[in-house]
């Protein structure tokens, strides 16, 4: 879909390339696929010629992105030859990909579930064609710098965006220098962006489907490529999490004086509207792997999942964010602890597993050390600028208390699991030779700045709690 919409719609938005023409030469794909479908598709009717198919459909893919890469450089009429081109060497790909599909679906689905697995394809092809198509087109058109239309930024005076048109044979006013249409004083580099999603907080989102799984595996149901859908699902929950707190506290102002790590919007870096973008666009990829997950297992999900995106959402953002009331803790707990250890097994196993509630606190209670220890830091500035976390409403003291609480909390889970497992389970005691670190740190006063290796050094000990059980189940199974 890159050469079927956002470059033709590049061309004719962003460059001077008459708007009749181009749309005519792209007319092409359509005539080619009508007259060569059949011809693509026969004597595909076997699993070798299928996968023959796919190495000819990636082959042809290949050899576009090829043509398309050359016009970098390349000027005028000669891109857009180029880039007809490569949309007709496109063609290819689709009519293979196409053939090859009909094959594999007839002759290695199971004939009483090709329902199921049409559905799921269906699904596929709508993320990828219809879906996934908007987004790109939207960021490609609408976010500045990078990408095609970042072209801008070097050749401005040749290629304005929206230029007005002038009559046939008199010549332009003279002006001064041009001033190139992407110039954005306010773009976010790429180490900026990967900074405001806080890569620290990510074991939080791998630990409770690595804790997960494991419970699945030791039942004997773990279904992997669910396991890797699940975890598509946490990762972006988790960055869209970020990316939301990042955009609801700076546009109220509560991150100016902020300690830690990379702010977006309060540091200058990129505008509100980018970063409530970049939020979304992690929403819909988690939104995306949940109904593939949905499809193939219960329909409630989806309710389930719904509840956890307007949950991460209005932790900071809305009128009332309850995370400004305290509550944040609590919904850290039921979502990435509760309802991601809990909901990565039901996936796999479609059953209710005593040991992967254990697990659930355990992991979750973690994932609440992370947010006490983060809200703690910020108690000063969270309290000038009226944010009454946690930490705010407990104070200091009980503050620290309260996380030194929750690493025990996780050291009786793993009990837990043992018992109702495998004694082997207890080695995911290891963790605490990195929690007890964080602990002294916070026992002993640390404030500010002092406080930020804690937060990495808390992600570390989930991550080992989740890596240690999963392995001893996984081995005693």
């Amino acid at each position: 879909m890159l050469l079927d919409v956002v470059i033709p719609l590049w061309l004719v938005e962003e460059t001077d390339a008459p708007r009749v023409r181009p749309a005519r030469l792209f007319g092409t794909d359509t005539v080619m696929a009508v007259l060569l479908q059949v011809a693509a598709a026969r004597g595909v009717d076997s699993v070798d010629r299928s996968l023959r198919a796919a190495r000819l459909s990636a082959g042809f893919v290949v050899l576009a992105c090829l043509i398309v890469l050359v016009t970098h450089d390349t000027p005028g009429w000669l891109t857009i030859f180029l880039v007809w081109l490569g949309h007709a060497t496109v063609t290819g790909p689709e009519l293979f990909q196409s053939a090859g599909s009909r094959g594999f679906q007839s002759d290695l689905s199971d004939p009483e579930r090709r329902g199921e697995y049409q559905g799921a394809s269906q699904l596929g092809h709508t993320v990828r064609s219809v879906w996934a198509t908007a987004a790109y087109t939207y960021l490609a058109m609408e976010s500045g710098c990078p990408g095609l239309a970042g072209d801008r930024r070097d050749r401005g005076d040749r290629h304005p965006r929206h230029a007005p048109v002038r009559p046939r044979g008199r010549a332009p006013p003279a002006s001064g220098p041009a001033t190139p249409a992407c110039l954005n004083p306010r773009m976010a580099s790429p180490a900026q962006w990967l900074a405001g999603s806080r890569p620290r907080t990510l074991p939080a989102a791998v630990s409770p489907v690595l804790a997960g799984t494991g419970v699945a595996a030791y039942v004997d149901s773990a279904v992997w490529w669910k396991a890797l859908l699940a975890l598509v699902v946490s990762l972006a929950l988790q960055v869209a999490v970020n990316y939301a707190n990042d955009y609801s506290d700076g546009i109220r102002g509560t991150d100016d004086a902020r300690v830690g790590p990379m702010r977006l919007v309060g540091s200058g870096a990129a505008t509100p509207a980018a970063v409530k973008r970049a939020a979304f666009l992690a929403f819909g990829v988690a939104g995306i792997a949940g109904l593939v997950l949905a499809a193939t297992t219960a329909w409630w999900l989806v309710a389930v999942g719904l509840v956890s995106g307007v949950a991460a959402w209005f932790y900071t953002g809305g009128k009332k964010p309850y995370g400004y009331l305290g509550l944040g803790e609590v919904m850290v707990f039921v979502f990435f602890g509760l309802v991601a250890v809990l909901g990565t097994t039901y996936v796999q196993t479609e059953t209710f597993e005593w040991p992967a509630l254990y697990a659930a606190i355990g992991i979750g209670a973690l994932t609440c050390g992370i947010l006490v220890v983060n809200n703690l830091r910020d108690i000063p500035t969270d309290t000038v600028a009226g944010k009454r976390t946690l930490a705010v409403l407990m104070g200091d003291g009980r503050t620290r208390a309260l996380y030194l609480l929750l690493v025990l909390a996780a050291a009786a889970a793993v009990v837990a699991v043992a018992v109702s497992t495998t004694w082997w389970a207890l080695v995911g005691l290891g963790f605490l030779l990195v929690a007890v670190r964080g602990v002294r740190t916070v026992l002993g006063g640390a404030t500010g700045p002092g406080l930020i290796p804690v937060l990495q050094q808390t992600g570390v000990a989930e991550l080992l709690w989740a890596a240690l059980v999963v392995a001893a189940l996984v081995a005693r199974r």
